[in-house]
């Protein structure tokens, strides 16, 4: 089979113009991603706890006679006070409900650990599940089971020690209830990129 030079350049034309529909539907795809669309009103950009419970189970060695520790209601307060101090701190946080603005349903599953003994505590175990509701549908369930409360470099260097020691006990839960809460939060504001 024998080519001339005007039909090879026939070939070469038309793959050009192949080539430059390709590239130009790949640039347009391309550039599409770049543009978002317009704001929809449905936009999240603040969140209020609508309802939050704390279902509290002790671990091994806790005594469930011991009224030394926070009860359910009691951690479930200091949850509800950390979560909402986080979502100010995020500036996520909504005075009051508005059309921008997603309520939070939330269900902490807390199993309080203890060291050997029952008198000290180690790190809780820790389930959650978090729906977000805004203008009365769900809008999105973020869920994590079974971690323990992350600390920073050095204060978990501190806290690592006391627990060892047996010196972290009940006037130190609310630290736990703390940093749980920023994970949720920080879980939540990464969900919804603010």
């Amino acid at each position: 089979m024998c080519f001339s030079f005007g039909s090879l350049e026939r070939i070469i034309i038309v793959r050009s113009k192949h080539l430059i529909v390709i590239l130009g539907v790949l640039f347009l795809s391309g550039c599409a991603s770049w543009f978002t669309s317009p704001t929809d009103s449905k936009r999240v950009t603040s969140f209020y706890v609508k309802s939050l419970h704390v279902n509290l189970k002790e671990g091994r060695w806790g005594k469930a006679s011991n009224k030394a520790f926070s009860s359910e209601e009691t951690l479930s307060k200091d949850f509800a006070y950390s979560i909402q101090k986080s979502l100010v701190e995020h500036n996520v946080y909504a005075v009051k409900p508005d059309k921008h603005s997603a309520a939070l349903v939330i269900t902490i599953d807390y199993t309080r650990r203890y060291k050997y003994g029952g008198e000290a505590l180690s790190r809780p175990l820790v389930s959650h599940i978090i729906q977000v509701y805004q203008h009365g549908q769900l809008i999105a369930t973020l869920k994590r089971s079974n971690y323990s409360p992350i600390n920073g470099f050095f204060s978990a260097i501190v806290i690592n020690l006391m627990q060892a020691m047996h010196l972290w006990d009940k006037s130190d839960e609310h630290i736990d209830a703390d940093n749980i809460s920023a994970s949720m939060i920080d879980q939540l504001v990464d969900k919804f990129d603010l």
